[in-house]
């Protein structure tokens, strides 16, 4: 994912934590105001050559995540890792 895309998303989340209270939901597209047909996840530690396989790219963003708390959210648009 584009640094860009990337930091809108989670000043979105920010935003809607901050302004949310217990109970609300909020849909996945409405957080990520970007254009995009599918969505990935991959849990804590998935190795980058799993995600590559499972995509079906490669990318230098692609990283595995350093914490038990960070899932990865790979957003997709037309079949292309954006």
């Amino acid at each position: 994912m584009a640094w860009g895309i990337s930091r809108a998303f989670s000043k979105e989340v920010k935003q809607w934590i901050s302004q949310s209270q217990e109970g609300d939901t909020v849909s996945l597209a409405e957080l990520a105001p970007f254009s995009w047909n599918w969505v990935y996840t991959f849990d804590p530690y998935t190795a980058k050559a799993e995600m590559e396989k499972v995509l079906g790219c490669s990318g230098r963003e692609l990283q595995e995540t350093v914490s038990e708390g960070m899932v990865q959210l790979i957003f997709v648009e037309h079949d292309s890792a954006l």
